[in-house]
């Protein structure tokens, strides 16, 4: 039952507990049967998400070192992963990870952590990702 002086955020309380809306995906099914809390984060948001820079480097390697020829790219693949364990560079994605966090959490937006890793060139303004704009076909 649903009081009558009931504000909007009661409301959007008493609806979160119904079980139509207690969503649990299969991958978070699995992880608490093993103790493991699974973590989503925002797309396009590789700050948030260390494995991106991980893979970032992955391909620079590749593209860097590539004579063009896939037998060359196969075994390029396992020499950037022990290039980065070599050089240690996880360290310097954790605390880039880290340091990203502790920054959205004293109040800086996206366009202060982006420049505060890479240049103040950088924009907030992004308009789309990964998608393709015919904008000069009608021109």
């Amino acid at each position: 039952m649903v009081p009558l002086n009931c504000k909007l955020q009661q409301l959007k309380e008493l609806v979160g507990q119904h079980p139509a809306f207690q969503n649990v995906t299969k991958l978070e099914k699995l992880g608490m049967q093993y103790g493991i809390q699974v973590l989503y984060v925002p797309k396009y948001h590789c700050e948030l998400n260390p494995i991106e820079y991980y893979w970032c480097h992955m391909k620079q390697f590749v593209r860097k070192h590539n004579d063009q020829t896939f037998n060359k790219m196969v075994s390029l693949i396992g020499e950037a992963r022990k290039n980065f364990e070599d050089r240690q560079i996880y360290l310097k994605l954790c605390r880039r990870f880290w340091t990203t966090l502790i920054a959205y959490n004293d109040g800086k937006d996206y366009k202060q952590v982006l420049q505060m890793f890479f240049s103040s060139l950088c924009k907030d303004n992004i308009i789309s990702h990964r998608k393709i704009v015919n904008t000069n076909l009608d021109k």
